[in-house]
């Protein structure tokens, strides 16, 4: 996961991660995702995909920017500020963003609100000090309040907790130019606390973990059809406290890549990747890709890659670590099409196939570490997860259009012929919607979503894993023009009001209203 170059996942949680939940969706501009292994480009943690943001920018010269102000159920507020000034040799930008919420109880059970308040900024600045230099430098910020309930004897329940997050990152770099060759040189430093009240206010768990990073990434046009990029990176993933004891991860390497259009209808692609852990042995990855636009509406896509994880700091030094964990290994497969009809209309499929060895799991059964409640442990066998994903897009009058997305997902690890379902992935996915222009002003959005077949964990210890109960929700916007600047909205969410679990035990809102303004200048 990375927010404006930085690599913002948590070293001190049990899996080097990043929390969604402090995320706020005001304020960024592009958001990239990247399915399958991707460690030839990413490294360690890219071995089921990455998910890439870019923060606000501006896109017109001189100073520009949006606002946003937005109210509604369980007494949530929310608001944005994002602007930029864009000159001839100069970019600035930054946003900040503020959520508060009442909440709902997250245990199903429980009856007290659980209050959420996040604060999160970012701050982007480049300047091209000559016509072969530019000089830059983005920040981040963020903070989380959020009440949480503890799982106790019969799941879920009622606790009165707290946990406080604070995320703060900086990355400076240099981009320059040298004949023919394009160059990038940056530095960049997260560091992610967490303090959790477990009983009483004097009680506290507190977790640091530190990234720091140092990057070259160069690139050169060798022809008209080929071009090549390639790098070298350090890093290091630092625990400075939490449970177990402190620890790190180090890892150098190096990496290339080469794109070549082999003609006007056909692109290949092709990247390698050394990561050279300081506790592990080397691991070398790839990933080969292909586009082949076979006619102008209609384009085929392919791609295999390798990939692997390092065990998480937490999994080798934490209360439940292991000293004789291996990094997982992935290999990943992509077949899609992609089929153009008009102007708005599109249909694309996609196959996909991805394979984990030696992934890492909490065996409640293991005693290696001592805890008297399990241990971390490689899973024999092999995860898999396969299945099609198809996405469309069609306009059915003026103004009106249709769109949807099924995913069906076939996720199980395979020991020895015995097979165990993935849990909380769903098996099928649908997703129905309406576009509308109502009016020359007025908008509007309905979308449908059916989630079915998800196996999850239950409260009894060492328990086979049940299903949770299928759902389907139904959401609602309006948008309307109050000129051609800013528009006020009203959405509603979860319209009739179902009662669903996306894991067992924890709820999740029911019927819930927002109205708000947006404004651009």
């Amino acid at each position: 996961m990375r927010i404006d170059g930085l690599d913002v996942a948590d070293p001190s949680a049990t899996q080097t991660a990043f929390d969604f939940g402090g995320l706020a969706t005001g304020g960024l501009s592009r958001v990239e995702v990247l399915r399958g292994s991707q460690s030839a480009l990413y490294g360690s943690e890219a071995v089921a995909g990455v998910i890439d943001i870019r923060s606000f920018r501006p896109t017109d010269p001189g100073v520009s920017g949006a606002a946003s102000i937005e109210t509604g159920s369980n007494s949530t507020w929310s608001g944005n500020l994002s602007s930029g000034l864009l000159t001839d040799r100069a970019e600035l930008a930054f946003t900040v963003t503020r959520t508060i919420t009442d909440g709902i109880s997250s245990a199903a059970s429980g009856t007290e609100r659980d209050s959420f308040a996040s604060t999160f900024a970012t701050l982007y600045g480049a300047f091209d000090l000559t016509e072969t230099l530019r000089l830059g430098a983005s920040a981040l910020s963020s903070d989380t309040v959020l009440d949480f309930d503890s799982f106790g004897a019969a799941g879920p329940e009622d606790s009165f907790e707290t946990t406080r997050g604070n995320l703060r990152g900086g990355r400076v770099f240099a981009e320059f130019t040298t004949g023919a060759v394009e160059h990038t040189l940056s530095l960049s430093r997260t560091t992610i606390e967490r303090r959790t009240p477990v009983q009483k206010p004097s009680d506290i768990g507190y977790y640091e973990g530190r990234q720091t990073g140092i990057s070259y990434l160069g690139g050169a046009d060798l022809s008209g059809q080929i071009r090549l990029a390639f790098g070298a990176e350090r890093t290091k993933e630092e625990l400075v406290a939490g449970a177990g004891q402190p620890g790190s991860n180090e890892s150098d390497a190096l990496f290339g890549e080469l794109r070549y259009a082999v003609t006007p209808e056909l692109d290949l692609s092709l990247a390698l990747r050394h990561d050279d852990p300081s506790d592990f042995d080397g691991r070398t990855t790839g990933r080969l890709a292909a586009a082949w636009r076979i006619t102008d509406a209609t384009i085929l896509r392919g791609a295999a890659g390798t990939g692997f994880r390092l065990p998480s700091i937490y999994e080798r030094f934490g209360g439940y670590a292991s000293e004789d964990l291996q990094p997982e290994t992935s290999r990943s497969y992509e077949l899609g099409v992609e089929r153009l009809f008009g102007e708005e209309g599109s249909l694309q499929l996609t196959l996909f196939d991805s394979t984990i060895a030696d992934r890492i799991g909490f065996d409640a059964n293991e005693t290696s570490c001592g805890s008297g409640f399990g241990c971390y442990a490689q899973v024999d066998g092999d995860t898999r997860s396969r299945g099609v994903e198809l996405s469309g897009r069609v306009a059915v009058a003026e103004g009106w259009a249709l769109f949807g997305n099924y995913t069906y997902t076939d996720a199980k690890t395979t020991d020895q012929g015995v097979e165990t379902r993935s849990v909380r992935v769903p098996r099928h996915d649908l997703v129905l919607g309406l576009d509308a222009r109502l009016t020359a002003r007025l908008t509007g959005t309905l979308t449908v979503q059916h989630v079915a077949d998800v196996m999850d964990t239950v409260v009894t210890y060492g328990a086979p894993d049940e299903p949770l109960d299928d759902y389907t929700l139904a959401n609602a916007a309006l948008s309307y023009a109050v000129s051609d600047s800013a528009d006020a909205y009203l959405r509603i969410e979860n319209l009739f009001d179902e009662d669903y679990q996306t894991v067992r035990g924890y709820g999740q809102p029911g019927r819930s209203v927002f109205a708000g303004l947006r404004a651009r200048f």
